[in-house]
């Protein structure tokens, strides 16, 4: 299969991201409404999240490099994608054996380590989030939905990395600290949003 042939993420993740929410959700209520207890509900939402960012950094790799002709950074967004799995099963494994009083620190601790570990090394290998490239020219259709696609997991990320931080937080100072951090959420997710806003406007005038 050539570069050209890839798609972005079909049906089958999108479904499988669907059932993962699902379930995530379904295990929050539970706890909420007294059907699950605490510690098992923590242990199935952090391994429901290292399954979420399984998913993401499995198909990362697949998707079109806005400069293809700068081999380190294409090794750099494989090396994210690669990052995500390894940091997704480290943490089901580390919840499969951890005591329930230290589940929301390992949690926090994998998690967080490990999309530090990815983010920097994207940084320094120039992860691509826009559409810029160094070739120049018009960007083909797979090219932009790659882009869009790319911007959307990382939204995804965005959002684990917080809820990790939540984990951590909530071992830490409890759960008042966990209900200010949905508000910094919040906050920083609108700024995001806001930061990427001319790029999903350039998608949609292509």
């Amino acid at each position: 299969m050539t570069i050209d042939q890839r798609r972005v993420p079909g049906r089958g993740t999108i479904s499988g991201y669907i059932i993962l929410f699902a379930a995530l959700a379904l295990i929050v209520f539970g706890k909420e409404s007294g059907m699950i207890a605490s510690d098992f509900a923590k242990r199935g939402v952090g391994i429901l999240l290292a399954l979420i960012l399984a998913v993401t950094g499995n198909f990362l790799p697949q998707l079109l490099h806005p400069d293809r002709g700068n081999p380190a950074a294409i090794r750099g967004q494989r090396r994210a994608g690669w990052g995500l799995v390894v940091t997704g099963v480290a943490l089901v494994v580390a919840l499969m054996a951890v005591p329930g009083d230290k589940i929301a620190l390992w949690t926090g601790i994998i998690g967080l380590g490990g999309l530090t570990i990815v983010f920097l090394d994207a940084l320094l290998h120039s992860f691509p989030l826009s559409d810029k490239t160094r070739r120049g020219g018009e960007l083909t259709v797979l090219e932009r939905r790659h882009a869009a696609t790319r911007i959307s997991a990382l939204f995804v990320v965005h959002a684990i990395g917080w809820a990790f931080a939540m984990f951590l937080a909530d071992y830490l100072w409890g759960d008042a600290a966990s209900r200010w951090m949905v508000i910094a959420f919040t906050i920083a997710n609108s700024l995001l949003a806001i930061g990427f806003a001319p790029r999903f406007g350039r998608h949609a005038r292509a």
